[in-house]
């Protein structure tokens, strides 16, 4: 009887979220570079149940190893009175604006590690700047 009720409940979770919406960024991949575009929908996934001012680390697939990516939600208003301590490398000073104005917004994090070093390096990465 534990092990029906087990499998019952299992069927239960895997229908309700089969249905859940899939979410992807904003920006189509005609306008932004692939990469980007592509790192972004990876670092979205990270936002299981989003919270402000948490960073939630991504995963990326097998192929783009060493690679990371994280992403963190703000409210515009925080932003802009009390900025950022440390969002992985680097600090956000109070007083930044966004324009267009938004409620919330997400900060995507990509670190390419020695991708962009490697010679094997597809074409669409070379126009990223590397800083040592």
């Amino acid at each position: 009887m534990g092990l029906l009720c087990r499998s019952l409940l299992m069927l239960f979770f895997l229908i309700c979220f089969s249905r859940l919406p899939d979410v992807s960024a904003q920006s189509s991949r005609g306008s932004a570079s692939g990469l980007d575009a592509l790192l972004q929908d990876y670092a979205y996934r990270a936002f299981v149940h989003p919270k402000t001012g948490v960073i939630f680390d991504g995963s990326v697939p097998l192929n783009l190893t060493g690679i990371q990516i994280a992403a963190m939600r703000l409210r515009s208003g925080s932003l802009y009175r009390k900025g950022f301590d440390m969002y992985k490398e680097f600090e956000i000073p109070e007083g930044v604006t966004e324009s267009p104005y938004v409620e919330r917004l997400v900060l995507v994090y990509q670190n390419l590690g020695n991708w962009s070093m490697q010679k094997s390096c597809p074409n669409w990465i070379s126009g990223h700047l590397v800083i040592p």
